[in-house]
């Protein structure tokens, strides 16, 4: 009969093997340079996704003229677009396309709508620019999990998706002060900008990712129709 040391030397051991393999798989995945690509993609685009709800609603009311009320009013229109984004981007789930293109498209749009918002010169303008700027966000947090599948194998999934929140912090935290900085200083138009700009860099970051995953892609189809071919010819 095993007896109570024994047990629990074996779970001590059980719990000191499961450490040494997550630091074997965190050490191998922070190794990997498209990881710190993956990072600074969620870095940047998080500092729109956080700052367009300080900025837009300030330049709203002070450059715009719109009231409080409709200010209010176009929180709740980014919010239904969000939640719009959301589950267009589930329900087109069992399509089959790129999710990281999805992703690359999907940062561009509401990175593009904040600098677009600030020359917006009436309330459906705004309005319209805010529904955008919800719609690429919300599709963009829905896709996270997806993407990570195209740096990292199933086993380290974990990890990589904890990368990217931690990176979304990091980003408001060191870029969101200099945004505020920027919109205090010169104005909230600069600032959207600004933040519209983080947004597109953090697409540009991943491009050398995707345009790799093409150049695959392309060698793999390749290969695949030259072997169909030569099994024709010799069943021919």
């Amino acid at each position: 009969m095993t007896s109570t040391a024994e047990i629990l030397e074996s779970k001590s051991k059980l719990k000191e093997d499961n450490s040494r393999n997550l630091k074997d798989e965190f050490l191998a995945v922070v190794k990997l340079p498209k990881i710190w690509l993956l990072v600074l993609n969620s870095v940047l685009w998080s500092v729109n996704s956080s700052g367009y709800l300080i900025l837009a609603s300030d330049y709203s009311v002070e450059v715009i003229g719109l009231s409080t009320d409709e200010a209010a009013l176009g929180i709740t229109v980014l919010g239904v677009a969000k939640v719009v984004g959301c589950l267009l981007t589930v329900l087109t789930s069992s399509l089959s396309f790129d999710r990281l293109i999805l992703h690359f498209f999907t940062v561009i749009v509401f990175g593009v709508s904040s600098i677009i918002t600030p020359f917006s010169i009436t309330k459906t303008m705004y309005y319209t620019m805010t529904a955008f700027w919800g719609i690429g966000a919300g599709a963009t947090l829905t896709n996270l999990l997806a993407i990570s599948h195209d740096f990292c194998g199933a086993h380290q999934l974990y990890i990589v998706f904890g990368l990217q929140m931690m990176s979304q912090g990091i980003g408001t935290l060191t870029l969101i002060p200099a945004a505020t900085s920027i919109a205090k200083e010169a104005g909230e138009r600069f600032g959207l900008i600004f933040i519209g700009c983080c947004g597109i860099l953090g697409s540009v970051a991943i491009l050398p990712v995707i345009i790799n995953k093409l150049r695959e892609s392309r060698i793999t189809f390749k290969r695949q129709l030259s072997e169909q071919t030569v099994t024709t010819i010799s069943s021919s």
